[in-house]
Protein backbone atom coordinates (compact mmCIF):
# COMPACT_ATOMS: atom_id res chain seq x y z
CA UNK A 1 0.00 0.00 0.00
CA UNK A 2 2.72 2.12 0.52
CA UNK A 3 4.42 1.70 -2.80
CA UNK A 4 1.36 2.74 -4.60
CA UNK A 5 1.19 5.77 -2.90
CA UNK A 6 4.38 6.44 -3.43
CA UNK A 7 3.77 5.65 -7.17
CA UNK A 8 0.96 7.73 -7.15
CA UNK A 9 2.72 10.73 -5.80
CA UNK A 10 6.05 10.06 -7.69
CA UNK A 11 3.60 9.83 -11.05
CA UNK A 12 2.40 12.47 -13.52
CA UNK A 13 -1.54 12.55 -12.69
CA UNK A 14 -3.58 12.32 -15.68
CA UNK A 15 -6.70 10.46 -16.68
CA UNK A 16 -4.83 7.15 -18.33
CA UNK A 17 -2.34 6.78 -14.54
CA UNK A 18 -4.99 7.44 -12.32
CA UNK A 19 -7.22 4.88 -13.96
CA UNK A 20 -4.61 2.11 -13.95
CA UNK A 21 -3.67 2.62 -10.68
CA UNK A 22 -7.40 2.33 -9.04
CA UNK A 23 -7.88 -0.57 -11.74
CA UNK A 24 -4.94 -2.41 -10.92
CA UNK A 25 -4.54 -6.12 -9.16
CA UNK A 26 -2.53 -4.66 -6.13
CA UNK A 27 -4.79 -2.14 -5.16
CA UNK A 28 -7.73 -4.84 -5.03
CA UNK A 29 -5.48 -6.98 -2.94
CA UNK A 30 -4.85 -4.04 -0.70
CA UNK A 31 -8.70 -3.56 -0.46
CA UNK A 32 -9.54 -7.53 0.36
CA UNK A 33 -6.84 -7.67 3.19
CA UNK A 34 -8.29 -4.80 4.40
CA UNK A 35 -11.67 -6.01 4.55
CA UNK A 36 -10.25 -9.41 6.06
CA UNK A 37 -8.08 -8.10 8.75
CA UNK A 38 -9.70 -4.90 9.95
CA UNK A 39 -13.23 -4.84 9.50
CA UNK A 40 -13.24 -6.72 12.77
CA UNK A 41 -10.84 -4.12 14.87
CA UNK A 42 -12.84 -1.59 12.82
CA UNK A 43 -15.98 -2.92 14.21
CA UNK A 44 -14.93 -3.35 17.68
CA UNK A 45 -13.71 0.09 17.71
CA UNK A 46 -17.21 1.46 16.65
CA UNK A 47 -18.65 -1.20 19.57
CA UNK A 48 -16.54 0.47 22.47
CA UNK A 49 -17.40 4.34 20.63
CA UNK A 50 -21.09 3.57 21.25
CA UNK A 51 -20.45 2.04 24.64
CA UNK A 52 -18.12 4.63 25.74
CA UNK A 53 -20.54 7.69 24.25
CA UNK A 54 -23.90 5.49 26.47
CA UNK A 55 -21.97 5.45 29.88
CA UNK A 56 -20.93 9.07 29.29
CA UNK A 57 -24.54 10.09 28.62
CA UNK A 58 -25.53 7.90 31.61
CA UNK A 59 -23.30 9.27 34.27
CA UNK A 60 -24.19 13.30 32.76
CA UNK A 61 -27.58 12.26 33.27
CA UNK A 62 -27.21 10.77 36.76
CA UNK A 63 -25.11 13.42 37.67
CA UNK A 64 -27.38 16.69 36.68
CA UNK A 65 -30.43 14.12 38.23
CA UNK A 66 -28.37 14.38 41.70
CA UNK A 67 -27.87 17.88 41.02
CA UNK A 68 -30.96 18.68 40.39
CA UNK A 69 -32.46 17.27 43.44
CA UNK A 70 -30.00 19.06 45.74
CA UNK A 71 -31.06 22.50 44.05
CA UNK A 72 -34.88 21.98 44.69
CA UNK A 73 -33.80 21.11 48.32
CA UNK A 74 -31.53 24.14 48.80
CA UNK A 75 -34.31 26.31 47.10
CA UNK A 76 -37.66 24.90 49.19
CA UNK A 77 -34.85 25.37 52.34
CA UNK A 78 -34.58 29.05 51.51
CA UNK A 79 -38.08 29.29 50.20
CA UNK A 80 -39.09 28.75 54.10
CA UNK A 81 -36.69 30.01 55.86
CA UNK A 82 -37.43 33.22 54.25
CA UNK A 83 -40.60 33.19 53.67
CA UNK A 84 -40.75 32.64 57.37
CA UNK A 85 -39.13 35.59 58.17
CA UNK A 86 -41.20 37.65 56.19
CA UNK A 87 -44.04 36.81 57.77
CA UNK A 88 -43.11 37.53 60.99
CA UNK A 89 -42.09 41.35 59.96
CA UNK A 90 -45.24 41.34 58.22
CA UNK A 91 -47.05 40.13 61.60
CA UNK A 92 -45.01 42.69 63.35
CA UNK A 93 -45.81 45.33 61.12
CA UNK A 94 -49.30 44.72 60.70
CA UNK A 95 -49.33 44.56 64.80
CA UNK A 96 -47.86 48.07 65.56
CA UNK A 97 -50.80 49.69 62.64
CA UNK A 98 -53.41 48.24 64.49
CA UNK A 99 -52.05 49.57 67.51
CA UNK A 100 -51.67 52.98 66.31
CA UNK A 101 -55.03 52.66 65.00
CA UNK A 102 -56.48 51.12 68.30
CA UNK A 103 -55.63 54.62 69.99
CA UNK A 104 -58.41 56.33 67.46
CA UNK A 105 -61.73 56.42 68.64
CA UNK A 106 -64.63 54.00 67.92
CA UNK A 107 -67.24 56.26 65.96
CA UNK A 108 -64.80 58.01 63.94
CA UNK A 109 -63.54 54.22 62.73
CA UNK A 110 -67.50 53.81 61.88
CA UNK A 111 -67.84 57.15 60.06
CA UNK A 112 -64.34 56.39 58.14
CA UNK A 113 -64.89 53.42 55.37
CA UNK A 114 -61.11 52.62 54.41
CA UNK A 115 -60.55 52.94 58.53
CA UNK A 116 -62.90 50.24 58.88
CA UNK A 117 -62.29 47.74 56.25
CA UNK A 118 -58.77 47.91 56.59
CA UNK A 119 -58.94 47.05 60.72
CA UNK A 120 -61.67 44.32 59.61
CA UNK A 121 -59.20 42.60 56.22
CA UNK A 122 -56.53 42.90 58.95
CA UNK A 123 -58.17 40.92 61.36
CA UNK A 124 -59.19 38.22 59.15
CA UNK A 125 -55.51 38.26 57.86
CA UNK A 126 -54.01 37.79 60.64
CA UNK A 127 -56.71 34.80 61.89
CA UNK A 128 -55.29 33.26 58.67
CA UNK A 129 -51.83 33.77 59.36
CA UNK A 130 -51.92 32.35 62.93
CA UNK A 131 -53.77 29.06 61.80
CA UNK A 132 -50.31 28.31 59.31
Amino acid sequence: MLSMATDFNNSIRDRATISAIMNSQMLIQNEMLQDTYLQASYQALLDELDQSIFYNFTQRDNQDTILFACYIVILFLLYFILWNKFMETTRHSLWVTKSMLAIIPLDIIQKVPKIRDFLLASSKTTFSAMAD
